[in-house]
């Protein structure tokens, strides 16, 4: 045998395109760079502004965690409040676990949400008018018209959704006298929901009250 051709076989073989797979590790890297710094750091100061701009509230978020390679999402310690600083809505925990699948199902699809420690405030004010219905979008110049042809719902997949902890206060300001009463602990369990198409329509609801009921 040709002592070329030996040596030939003997050296290493060559990756075959070398340039697109370094193009493909650096477009890998810069994405798990981007999830676990930058896309938390973003969630956190996007947040209150976007509460300041749409809701005309105050809101705050103690931290955001997000891995990239799970497609989950962390959010802790979020309070949303009334300029004058009253509460409104917060929670200690927040993880939604999001689905790669939504793609080829084209559907938002979750396999978990879980929110720990809900704290909500309702309070009926000395005008009647409710708190908590000053959060809903404004009505746009079209929204007649999508009103009596019914809005469609985007499509969705939640396998779980979790509440632990909850608790709902609520307050009635137009008497006298305000008056108060609070709901909790509140643990709510929801599964299989879908906005979907499915003659069938399954689903499942489940809560259990201080008392077990």
């Amino acid at each position: 045998m040709d002592l070329r051709a030996i040596i030939g076989r003997l050296r290493p073989r060559r990756i075959p395109y070398p340039r697109t797979l370094a193009v493909l590790a650096a477009l890998w890297l810069l994405y798990l760079l981007a999830g676990y710094f930058l896309a938390p750091r973003w969630i956190a100061q996007a947040i209150p502004d976007i509460v300041a701009k749409q809701l005309q509230r105050k809101a705050s978020v103690g931290a955001v965690r997000v891995n990239p390679l799970l497609f989950r999402v962390l959010v802790r310690d979020f309070a949303l409040t009334e300029n004058d600083g009253a509460p409104i809505v917060a929670f200690r925990r927040l993880m939604v676990d999001f689905e790669l699948s939504s793609l080829l199902r084209w559907a938002w699809t979750f396999s978990s949400i879980r929110l720990d420690g809900l704290d909500l405030r309702a309070e009926v004010r000395p005008d009647g008018t409710l708190n908590l219905a000053a959060l809903g979008p404004k009505p746009g110049p079209g929204d007649g018209q999508q009103a009596k042809g019914g809005a469609k719902l985007p499509r969705l997949l939640l396998q779980h959704a979790a509440l632990r902890d909850g608790s709902v206060t609520f307050t009635d300001r137009t008497g006298s006298t305000p008056t108060s009463a609070t709901l909790q602990p509140i643990d709510l369990d929801l599964r299989d929901i879908s906005t979907l198409p499915d003659p069938r329509g399954p689903y499942t609801v489940s809560a259990i009250l201080r008392d077990g009921g």
